[in-house]
């Protein structure tokens, strides 16, 4: 006598799909540590697979954690960082809340922190790539912070970063970065789009596909700059089936300026 149709689906097709029409989709994997020094970050998914904390610890004290708030539609909307005291304590240090176009592009950042209120407008070109982030602060977005300007390769990958700055009474544009290498694997957190939301739209990272080698730095900030270029030379390198395990350069307080997440190490979880 032959199984029944039920018996067949759960003894041979539990793992790509259930006959009920239920998909739990391909297996993807996600960033679930990074290692940096004394430093490391972890990341941590609620049931849809989607970032819920991210943990930062430092020689293994939990020492802050963002909070992700989501929409209806899966989209980011708010990330909460938190101070976490040693005696379990917690402290907010900023809110930050995205807002989105019809076709699901960031078009504008709301901060609040100690240091007041902070609102960042961004542009996109044809390609959907960010190519330009506005900045005002105050409460009426009454204050001109600056703006960042990215130029593009045919890899989508940033080759030069401009700054709109004041200098001497008078709001200029300046060259703050070139980068000239790119590996040709993509970043870390290419199948996790909130944590790309978050870290090129909330804290500013470069926005490019792949891994930067080689970057020229002259402004590292719109207040902090170099006397002259500095070089940055970064180290990659990748497990055996391609994924990136480190992004690193010999001087750890490059973390400040590199343009990228550094780590010594990271590891991931396939779910």
């Amino acid at each position: 006598m032959r199984n029944p149709l039920w018996k067949v689906c759960i003894g041979l097709l539990w793992l790509i799909a259930g006959c009920n029409g239920s998909d739990p989709g391909p297996v993807v994997c996600r960033p679930h540590g990074l290692q940096f020094g004394f430093d490391s970050t972890v990341y941590r998914y609620n049931d849809q697979k989607r970032i819920a904390t991210v943990d930062y610890y430092s020689t293994g004290l939990r020492l802050k954690e963002d909070l992700f708030t989501y929409n209806s539609n899966g989209q980011l909307i708010k990330v909460e960082k938190e101070y976490i005291n040693y005696d379990g304590t917690r402290a907010t240090l900023a809110i930050h809340s995205i807002t989105y176009d019809d076709i699901g592009l960031p078009t504008e950042l709301d901060s609040e922190s100690a240091n007041g209120h902070v609102n960042t407008k961004f542009t996109h070109n044809d390609d959907g790539k960010l190519s330009l982030a506005e900045t005002l602060a105050g409460n009426q977005n009454e204050f001109v912070v600056g703006s960042t300007r990215y130029e593009y390769d045919d890899r989508k990958n940033v080759t030069k970063v401009f700054y709109t700055i004041r200098m001497s009474g008078k709001f200029q544009e300046v060259l703050a970065r070139e980068n000239s290498s790119f590996d040709d694997k993509e970043k870390y957190y290419v199948n996790v789009p909130e944590l790309k939301i978050t870290n090129e739209y909330i804290y500013g990272y470069l926005p490019s596909k792949n891994n930067c080698l080689i970057s020229n730095v002259i402004y590292y900030s719109y207040t902090q700059h170099f006397s002259s270029p500095v070089t940055v030379n970064f180290s990659v390198t990748y497990d055996e089936s391609g994924v990136i395990k480190s992004l690193q350069n010999a001087v750890a307080s490059d973390q400040y300026f590199s343009g990228d997440v550094l780590f010594t190490n990271a590891t991931f979880s396939c779910f």
